[in-house]
């Protein structure tokens, strides 16, 4: 029974304490953490200032002071001519320099301090139309995030958004992307260095078929289809000319990309760093230096190492010659159906075709240098269905490395071992082993 009367007592006494509690609530005013009077508009904001016929902004901050001006109807910042500048950043500066609303409007301040007007970020003065105003930019607000200003006298806040756009730096508007090329409309490179042109394009493609790229200088042969996608287009597609730069530097290279039937000529100067300094369209301006170096790679990359490539859907026979013998593989027929002859003889044309992708699947190992070459290791005459030949003849260097001669012409080196494991397949095929 004591239990019991206990509870109840201390259960009254819980009950007469929230009572209490709830009474102080209802009575308490919190303080406000700025002083005067704040009005929070019904409607969401209202303007506190507006020009519509203003030729002059000027935004002074503790660093740097940018003068706006109107001309001919068309805002530009002073000290920039129109076309280094980002037109539709600059609008929107504008807009938001000459009008400000607001949902919060405080009226009667006693402390500026407060709000950090006392002493502000910066000032915006607005001139135009006979007049001249100044809003002054302040602190940041406590609970929201918004930024406090003033005109004549009244404080309200801002957005954030529109706080950081008045006190934007010049690079806000001259950084803006100037070139944007599409990687797929790519379809001429021209790469001019010292003492070497490197020049590639796509030739009219008739079927589809393993290569694309063509090379016209330094070299009449395939382009290196691989390096190209890896190194060269997508880097190029990444350049956005967006970060002016002062000084060039020492001249490297002319890049000219041809997309969509426009070219684009960019000079390639200095490297600083991890970046490299580039010239366009009258320009200077700075690139991640990754984003060009392959405009420094040796012409070998951009080669095809395929040394012996032609498709077999334009070849009518294969002739071989090596170590005093001769075999001849005869081609006849299309894609959907080949036959093939060794040396007069039907023979398999899963076997033949076999033979064929190990003679054109040849590779380079390097460019060739001009060393003298010796005697023909392998001479193989694709004879062409359009009645041109192509003659591919490996005569040995050393015994590591042989020149691959294409119609008298020598640009690239295979390895011996290779043509030695050619002639082997070639042996055996024509023996039926």
């Amino acid at each position: 029974m004591e239990s019991g009367i206990k509870k109840l007592i201390i259960g009254g006494a819980a009950v007469a304490v929230l009572a209490a509690a709830t009474a102080l609530l209802l009575l308490y005013e919190p303080k406000t953490e700025e002083s005067g009077t704040s009005t929070e508009t019904e409607t969401g904001s209202e303007t506190v200032f507006e020009n519509d016929n203003a030729d002059t902004i000027v935004v002074k901050t503790q660093d740097r002071e940018m003068r706006y001006v109107k001309t001919d109807g068309s805002w530009t910042v002073d000290g920039y001519a129109a076309d280094e500048l980002d037109q539709t950043k600059l609008q929107s500066f504008v807009s938001g320099a000459l009008r400000y609303t607001s949902s919060t409007v405080i009226n009667d301040v006693t402390d500026l301090s407060e709000y950090g007007l006392d002493d502000p970020a910066a000032t915006v003065t607005v001139s135009g139309g006979g007049m001249t105003d100044v809003i002054e930019i302040g602190g940041k607000s406590a609970v929201e995030n918004k930024y406090f200003a003033m005109h004549n006298g009244t404080v309200f806040t801002i957005q954030a958004a529109q706080y950081t756009k008045l006190l934007s730096e010049p690079s806000y508007f001259t950084e803006f992307t100037r070139v944007a090329i599409d990687p797929d409309s790519i379809s001429e490179i021209r790469l001019e260095r010292a003492g070497e042109t490197i020049d590639l394009y796509i030739p009219d493609i008739t079927r589809l078929e393993g290569n694309v790229w063509y090379m016209r200088e330094p070299y009449e042969i395939m382009a290196n289809d691989t390096f190209l996608d890896s190194d060269v287009l997508e880097q190029i597609g990444g350049l956005t000319m967006s970060r002016p730069a002062e000084v060039l530097g020492d001249v490297r290279a002319t890049l000219t990309v041809t997309a969509d039937g426009t070219a684009y000529v960019f000079t390639v100067g200095a490297v600083d760093g991890g970046s490299v300094y580039v010239g366009y369209n009258g320009g200077v301006y700075k690139e991640s230096a990754s984003l060009l170096a392959f405009v420094d790679s040796d012409v070998f990359n951009y080669v095809n190492k395929l040394v012996s490539y032609i498709n077999i859907l334009d070849v009518s026979a294969v002739t071989f010659e090596y170590d005093g013998v001769s075999h001849t593989l005869t081609i006849d027929g299309d894609q959907n159906n080949q036959t093939f002859k060794a040396d007069g003889a039907d023979t398999d044309a899963s076997e033949a075709r076999t033979l064929y992708r190990e003679i054109i699947g040849v590779s380079a190992n390097a460019m060739y240098d001009g060393t003298a070459a010796g005697g023909s290791l392998l001479k193989v005459t694709f004879t062409g269905k359009d009645g041109n030949d192509t003659v591919i003849d490996y005569m040995s260097i050393n015994e590591y490395n042989t020149a691959a001669f294409r119609n008298g012409t020598a640009y690239l080196t295979v390895s011996t071992s290779d043509i030695d494991r050619i002639k082997g397949i070639v042996n055996d095929f024509f023996s039926g082993e």
